[in-house]
C-alpha cells in the first residue's frame, strides 16, 4: 500500500514538475515576442498584453493540474485495493499510471497549442506584397520545424557566396573598406570581442550598402523562374498564360539603362537620395513579391553579423590573382558560384 502511494505521490511531482516547466517556457516565449514586436514597432507597449495573455496561459495549466491531480488520486485509491487483492493487477495499475501521467502532458501540449494560435494574428487581410495574406490560420510545429530547416540550410551556399564577394570587393577597395571599418568602430565600440545586438546591425548603413552593391554585381540567384498567371503583352512579343519565364537578374542589375556605370563598384547607389527614384523591379536580389525569398532578412543578418566580425579584427587585402572587379571569376548555375583564384589576404589589426 505504501509503495501504490509513493508512485502516486511521485506521479503528481512530475507532471508538477512538467507543468511549472511549460509555464517557464510559455513566459520565456511570451517575453520574446514582446521583445522582437517591440524592436520593431516602438511606439506600442505591449507589456499589459503579455501579463493578461501569461495569466490566461497559466490559469489553463492549473485547471489541468487540478483535474489531473484529482484524477491521479481516485485513481491511486482504486490500485490500493486492486494492490491487496492480486499483484498482477498491481503491475498492470503501474501501467496505467505511467498512461496517465503521458496523457496529462498531452493535454498540457494541446492546451498550450491551443491559446497559443488564438493569439496568432494571421494578417488575413493586407495588401503589403511582402506581408502576403495567410491561406489558413496557422501552421503546425512540424510544418514550423520544416520550414526552419529549409530556411537554415537552402540558404547556406547563398549566403556564402555573397559573404566571400563582400570581402573580396572591400579588399579590392581599400577605401571603402576603411570607412566601413570606421563605422564599425562608431556603432559596435573598440572591442572586437563584443556581439553586435540587433539594433547595432540595423545601424550600420555604410556596410548594408556594400552588402546591397554586391549582390547587385553578383546576384546569387543570377536567374529565376516563374509562371505569367495571365496573358501578357511585353512589347512586340505575347506571353501566354500558363507560360514559364526565366527573368536574367544578372543582367537586370547592370542593365545601362537603369544604373549608371552599372559594371562599377559604388555602395552609394543605395543612399536614400539615389535610390528613391529608381523602379524597385530593377534591384531583386531576393526576388520580389510573396513569392520572394523569406530568407531575405535572415541572410542579411547573417552576412552583416559575419563580415563586421571579421572586419573588427583583420584586415582584409586583394589576393595576387584578384586585384580588380573584373578578375573575379565565377560561373552560373541555379546559384551563382565562385572559382578558384579568388583569393584574398588578411593582416590582424
Amino acid at each position: 500500500m505504501s509503495g501504490c502511494k509513493a508512485r502516486v505521490r511521485k506521479n503528481r511531482a512530475i507532471q508538477k514538475e512538467f507543468i511549472e516547466s511549460v509555464i517557464a517556457s510559455l513566459k520565456r516565449e511570451i517575453l520574446e515576442e514582446k521583445r522582437i514586436f517591440n524592436a520593431e514597432h516602438n511606439e506600442r507597449n505591449l507589456a499589459p498584453f503579455v501579463e493578461r495573455v501569461l495569466r490566461d496561459r497559466m490559469d489553463k495549466q492549473i485547471a489541468i493540474m487540478e483535474t489531473q491531480k484529482s484524477t491521479n488520486f481516485n485513481n491511486g485509491n482504486t490500485k490500493l485495493n486492486s494492490n491487496n487483492n492480486n499483484n498482477n493487477t498491481n503491475n498492470s495499475n503501474n501501467n496505467n499510471n505511467k498512461q496517465d501521467t503521458q496523457y496529462s502532458a498531452m493535454d498540457i501540449q494541446n492546451s498550450t497549442m491551443d491559446s497559443k494560435n488564438s493569439t496568432t494574428d494571421p494578417h488575413n487581410s493586407t495588401l503589403d506584397p511582402q506581408n502576403a495574406m495567410d491561406q489558413r490560420n496557422s501552421m503546425s510545429d512540424r510544418e514550423l520545424l520544416h520550414e526552419m530547416v529549409s530556411l537554415l540550410n537552402a540558404g547556406f551556399e547563398t549566403v556564402m557566396f555573397m559573404t566571400s564577394l563582400t570581402l573580396i570587393l572591400l579588399a579590392i577597395h581599400p577605401s571603402v573598406q576603411e570607412e566601413v571599418y570606421n563605422e564599425l568602430q562608431d556603432v559596435l565600440g573598440d572591442s572586437p570581442d563584443s556581439a553586435p545586438t540587433y539594433d547595432q546591425l540595423q545601424r550600420l548603413d555604410l556596410l548594408t550598402r556594400v552588402i546591397k552593391e554586391t549582390m547587385r554585381l553578383f546576384p546569387a540567384a543570377p536567374v529565376i523562374a516563374r509562371s505569367a498567371p495571365y496573358e501578357v503583352q511585353c512589347g512586340d512579343y505575347t506571353i501566354p498564360a500558363g507560360a514559364s519565364i526565366a527573368i536574367f537578374i544578372y543582367g537586370l542589375h547592370r542593365h545601362p539603362q537603369l544604373w549608371n556605370n552599372p559594371n562599377q563598384f559604388d555602395p552609394d547607389r543605395f543612399l536614400p537620395s539615389q535610390s528613391s527614384h529608381r523602379n524597385p523591379s530593377g534591384y531583386v536580389p531576393f526576388s520580389l513579391g510573396p513569392r520572394g525569398c523569406i530568407g531575405s532578412k535572415y541572410a542579411m543578418l547573417q552576412m552583416k553579423t559575419t563580415i563586421s566580425t571579421i572586419l573588427r579584427r583583420y584586415k582584409i587585402l586583394p589576393g595576387d590573382k584578384c586585384k580588380s572587379l573584373q578578375d573575379i571569376r565565377f560561373e552560373f548555375g541555379m546559384t551563382m558560384r565562385s572559382l578558384p583564384g579568388n583569393d584574398i589576404r588578411i593582416e590582424p589589426r
